[in-house]
């Protein structure tokens, strides 16, 4: 089974339907590149929603860290403070010293830990333990820190070795503890006279000295391999487990228990710990789906609007040229009697479709009359025809006489009146002859010959004909009857001048692509007025009533500007009269239009 190209299927296709074909591709074509585009657009925002908030938790590790080194500021501060150094060197020596001055020395450092934990917000408390493991305290009390966690508090400190340590308790979570020893400065001796514990509470922290509004709603876990220091909120075993691979700075989606979650890292340079923070996918990107889906839902009613519209449109259209269509196919049939229902497609249309309708009834009238004309002129030619069928019998029968008269003038033995008799049949033969408007130029001058005949037994010798050899053109078609009436017009008027003799003259010339044949006799000639009279028309033939003036517009309807016709006459010298006729038509043109009057 041969496939339907589909250039074939389009142009088999009504022009309608054609309409409606392109724009559904049109529509078709802007939704893919529509679509295409948004789709870029929402991964380009994807991406950039992917930085941002890959951004915003390094600003916000970036927040926390700058806090934490503020506490470690705030710890050595404290921790050189002179009279914390001298009530803990008091405590070294206490056998030295007296109780009094060992209980206003405890006070006096208390005072100066409550100024410094209320520096900060987010400070708890604040711990100094002595050599003796007496505690001073400041702040509010946790039941978590105990005297093993104390001691194992102490324990980081000496290995920090004067540095400071940062450490969690997964039993405290949200707490953060910064242990360091404190040394004697006096003589830089360098001795251990004690540990300072700063509790730090990571909420308030973060509310009171972070931007929280970066990571609301948001999972963020702070962790240093393999415990996790910090979490907002609870996590799940399958996330914990996940948690040594997010190490170094970066983003990625990932599938956890299920649940497509966006996670961004960033891994801390100075303290080492890892920043993670994890969203659900779904919820990051829920405006971006509602938006996908409303632009897909608009786009979808923008194409069936469009459509609904096209089709509108493409009705509006069509329908008068399916209504003209129908029309011509009437009018094909024969059909011309176009009702006025069938133009009321048009009725209130102002555009280019009401031309088309005008032109149409326009053509159909035109056409209608040119039938009708036509139908009465086949009705004229064929009475024309049977009038001329009717008028062969005169011809014939004066032809039948004629002979008759010239067989009783041979046996008479009057041969002037038999050839007469003879001339005048064979001039009325071609005379009468309606077959063709044109013939041959030996055949016009034949007939001429014919003519001076009859007027030479008239006029005697006081005729004279010459006629100049004409081989080359004698094939040559000249309008019929164009010589004799000028032969006819030199007799007329030459002849009125007593006891001489008229002499007659033909004598044809091709000059390039024209020839001139020239009538020319030694008679009276003409005025200038009468000559300007016969040129126009003005003055009565007195001979067989074709003037001068009707060869000359017979050659013009014939050859157009082509041909030429020029009359000389002068008193006393005579008349000549030329006639130039292109060759072209005189050969082959003349043969095509020569036709359309016979």
């Amino acid at each position: 089974m041969s496939r339907l190209h589909p250039v074939h299927w389009y142009s088999g296709l009504g022009l309608k339907h054609k309409f409606l074909a392109i724009l559904i591709g049109i529509l078709l074509a802007g939704l893919v590149l529509c679509s295409s585009a948004i789709q870029l657009a929402l991964h380009l925002y994807d991406r950039q929603i992917y930085e941002e908030s890959s951004y915003s938790l390094n600003l916000y590790a970036s927040g926390i860290e700058n806090e934490l080194k503020r506490v470690e500021d705030l710890s050595l501060n404290l921790m050189a403070d002179e009279q914390v150094q001298r009530y803990l060197a008091n405590v070294q020596e206490k056998d030295e010293v007296s109780y009094d001055t060992f209980a206003a020395g405890s006070r006096i450092v208390q005072n100066q830990m409550l100024d410094y934990m209320n520096n900060e917000p987010y400070i708890e408390s604040v711990r100094i333990i002595d050599a003796q493991g007496t505690k001073l305290f400041a702040g509010i009390q946790s039941g978590i820190l105990d005297e093993g966690k104390l001691s194992e508090l102490y324990g980081d400190a000496k290995e920090a070795e004067g540095g400071i340590r940062w450490v969690a308790f997964r039993e405290r979570n949200g707490f953060f503890y910064a242990v360091r020893l404190i040394r004697e400065r006096a003589d830089l001796s360098m001795r251990t006279l004690g540990a300072l514990v700063f509790e730090i509470d990571m909420d308030k922290l973060i509310r009171y000295r972070v931007n929280e509004e970066a990571v609301v709603d948001k999972q963020v876990v702070i962790f240093a391999e393999p415990q996790v220091l910090y979490s907002n909120s609870d996590l799940s075993q399958a996330l914990i487990s996940r948690l040594p691979s997010y190490s170094g700075s970066g983003y990625k989606v990932e599938k956890i228990d299920g649940e497509r979650l966006f996670v961004s890292r960033y891994t801390s340079k100075r303290l080492g710990w890892s920043y993670v923070q994890v969203i659900p996918h779904d919820t990051l990107f829920q405006n971006i789906v509602y938006m996908r889906s409303g632009l897909l839902l608009a786009f979808a009613g923008i194409f069936i609007v469009v459509l609904l519209i096209g089709h509108y449109f493409s009705r509006t259209l069509t329908r008068p040229i399916e209504t003209l269509s129908r029309m011509m196919s009437k009018v094909q049939r024969g059909q011309f009697d176009i009702e006025e229902k069938d133009y009321a497609e048009i009725r209130g249309r102002k555009d280019e479709i009401v031309q088309l309708f005008r032109h149409f009834r326009s053509m159909v009238d035109n056409l209608n009359e040119l039938i009708q004309e036509n139908y009465r002129k086949q009705l004229m030619l064929k009475d024309t025809e049977f009038k001329a069928l009717q008028a062969q019998i005169n011809p014939h029968f004066l032809y039948n006489t004629l002979e008759s008269i010239n067989w009783q003038a041979k046996i008479s033995k009057h041969h002037t009146i038999s050839q007469m008799v003879e001339a005048l049949g064979k001039l009325m033969r071609q005379t009468v002859d309606n077959k063709s408007q044109t013939r041959t130029l030996a055949e016009e001058l034949e007939m001429v010959h014919h003519y001076i005949t009859i007027q030479k037994i008239r006029f005697g010798k006081r005729l004279a004909y010459e006629s100049a050899p004409i081989a080359e053109q004698r094939q040559i078609l000249v309008p019929k009857l164009m010589l004799q009436p000028l032969v006819e017009n030199s007799i007329s008027y030459g002849m009125e001048r007593a006891g001489t003799i008229l002499t007659i003259v033909i004598a044809v010339e091709c000059i390039d692509d024209m020839m001139y044949i020239r009538v020319s006799d030694n008679g009276p000639g003409m005025e200038p007025e009468l000559l300007e009279r016969i040129m126009t028309g003005d003055y009565e033939s007195k001979g067989t009533g074709i003037g001068l003036k009707n060869i000359r517009d017979r050659m013009r309807i014939l050859y157009g500007n082509f041909s030429s016709f020029a009359l000389r006459s002068t008193p006393g010298e005579g008349t000549e009269v030329i006639l130039g006729i292109p060759l072209a038509f005189g050969e082959e043109g003349y043969l095509a239009q020569s036709d359309l009057g016979g």
